[in-house]
């Protein structure tokens, strides 16, 4: 019947036949399927006391009595409440109630018909999860507190303190260590650290002994103005048992969101780098500056460290060569080619794969995985790709019959480096630091050179070649723009595309270009060959 949609028919059914099913699961979830039913027609007072029956009855259907349970309006809930046959069946819908919507009504209602009811500690730990969800992630530093820092509903900790204090309740424990988690996220710490003093006075089991843990390092942490010394000891043994949880657990949970806190305490203090061995972001900033990144290697290399310190070394996920290999990729985007082959050439190992492609080959159209694919292309390591720039680099700037060719080579690899070119992979790292650098966008020296290549040269094969390439740069540049957008022209043709129609138009490779590339060819007006306009 109910699959059939005739709510009628299996609603009477089930009433019909109520006291046939004997059988503890199959009169659970028939009359899971008549609460369903009634569900159906409107009926919300009987359908949700009769999944409140089978919530607190027949733990296999818990789970899908609780996701049925969904009181509409104000009278429903009254009239549902009003079927309720003993104290129990009205308190575990007031619990139902709690979980789903409003905890702290519920509570005082389950209190005042049982103080001792089984049913309140889930609710206690639920309220308290509700708050960590709403306050956790807006929790700031105590030096820099939000304007609209959220604090904990004083209605609750008013009820919860009055409970507490009657002494009435079932697993007592509970409630305390509950108190004190909730005067800890507060961060008032001499209130938390009462309750949870209460608690710990308890024998409790392995969870309990964890859960004192968890929230008296959270109590602790959160009173914490500034990065205290004298607490490192201890942050150092407690994020070392944090890291010891499973995923999913709530130890892995505090791990998860104790690191970063952290790490924003000692950045608002200065101590930039053990904030960020606290809480990598592989975007900082100090991984694109030098001398922040002696300051790290000095701080790693220190042959004697404090417990806390220890820890983070054994944390942080860069070894050495990591950050060796930030330095020299700072030093090659910011052009110090024979300094960065220098580095490069530290953290060498013979099973350091080649770059994909040959990063000197250059096209009219860019095709990274044709480069890769070149049958026996020339091989490069990043410290070889950088040596040989750093050569090409003193003979572009030397006067002599080379000049041009290893400008233009130059520029080659300089555009090659980009994002837009072939050997991107060079500035990869395990941790993906330049994914956040604006650098690897960078063309200007590249159209410096491809220019400086014009200049030099008396062949005008060469110069098409080279203006064409200059016009690449200008392109990828107006890419970075916020003029390239959706709706608007895929290109802009800036200096060098009028430059090739105006000086370039009776070369082959104008020819090549007009072939290839189909922005110049709407600029230039031309037809693709063999097709007619």
């Amino acid at each position: 019947h109910f699959y059939a949609g005739d709510y009628p028919a299996c609603a009477a059914y089930w009433e019909a036949n109520r006291d046939a099913f004997t059988t503890e699961s199959l009169k659970f979830r028939a009359m899971n399927f008549a609460a369903g039913a009634l569900y159906h027609q409107k009926q919300y007072a009987r359908a949700n006391y009769m999944f409140s029956l089978i919530f607190d009855r027949y733990p296999p259907l818990r789970r899908m009595a609780y996701f049925s349970f969904r009181p509409v309006e104000e009278t429903d809930w009254r009239e549902c409440l009003a079927l309720a046959q003993t104290p129990r069946e009205k308190a575990v819908l007031w619990q139902l109630l709690g979980i789903y919507a409003d905890g702290l009504r519920a509570m005082k209602e389950i209190y005042s018909l049982d103080p001792k009811s089984d049913l309140l500690p889930l609710l206690v730990v639920r309220e308290v999860n509700r708050q960590e969800k709403v306050m956790v992630p807006r929790l700031s530093l105590p030096t820099n507190p939000a304007p609209d820092a959220p604090r904990v509903s004083p209605g609750l900790l008013e009820f919860m303190q009055q409970t507490v204090t009657a002494g009435q309740v079932c697993k007592l424990q509970v409630w305390q260590l509950a108190l004190a988690h909730l005067y800890g996220l507060n961060r008032e710490r001499g209130t938390a650290e009462k309750y949870l003093a209460l608690a710990a006075a308890t024998p409790g089991g392995p969870l309990v002994q964890d859960q004192l843990r968890l929230t008296g390092l959270l109590v602790k942490v959160l009173a914490l103005p500034r990065p205290d010394p004298a607490l490192e000891g201890v942050l150092a043994t407690e994020l070392a048992w944090l890291a010891e949880g499973e995923w999913g657990s709530p130890k892995a949970a505090v791990h998860t969101w104790l690191r970063p806190y952290l790490a924003g305490l000692y950045a608002a203090a200065g101590d930039e780098i053990r904030a960020l061995m606290l809480h990598d972001q592989p975007g900082s900033s100090l991984y694109r500056d030098n001398q922040k990144l002696d300051a790290l290697l000095a701080f790693v290399d220190r042959p004697e460290r404090s417990a806390f310190d220890q820890y983070l070394f054994q944390a942080y996920p860069y070894p050495r060569t990591d950050i060796l290999a930030l330095q020299a990729l700072n030093l090659l985007y910011t052009y110090q080619f024979k300094d960065a082959a220098a580095v490069f050439g530290q953290v060498k190992t013979p099973d350091d794969p080649p770059l994909f492609a040959d990063p000197f080959a250059i096209h009219i159209n860019d095709c990274h995985d044709c480069d890769a694919s070149v049958p026996n292309h020339k091989e490069y390591t990043k410290a070889e790709f950088a040596a040989r720039l750093a050569a090409l680099h003193e003979e572009a700037d030397k006067p002599g019959p080379g000049r041009a060719a290893a400008c233009f080579e130059l520029a080659n690899g300089l555009y090659n480096m980009s994002w837009y070119g072939n050997a991107r992979d060079v500035y990869y790292t395990p941790n993906d630091n330049f994914t956040y650098d604006e650098r690897r966008f960078d063309n200007s020296q590249a159209e410096k050179y491809y220019r400086q290549a014009m200049a030099v040269s008396t062949d005008r094969e060469f110069q098409a070649k080279a203006c064409f390439m200059a016009a690449k740069c200008e392109q990828n540049r107006f890419f970075r723009t916020k003029d390239y957008s959706d709706g608007k022209p895929d290109f802009v043709a800036g200096e060098h595309f009028r430059k090739l129609k105006s000086s370039y138009a009776d070369t082959v490779y104008y020819k090549e270009i007009i072939k290839e590339c189909g922005y110049f060819r709407t600029f230039a007006g031309a037809s693709a060959p063999g097709k007619t306009r």
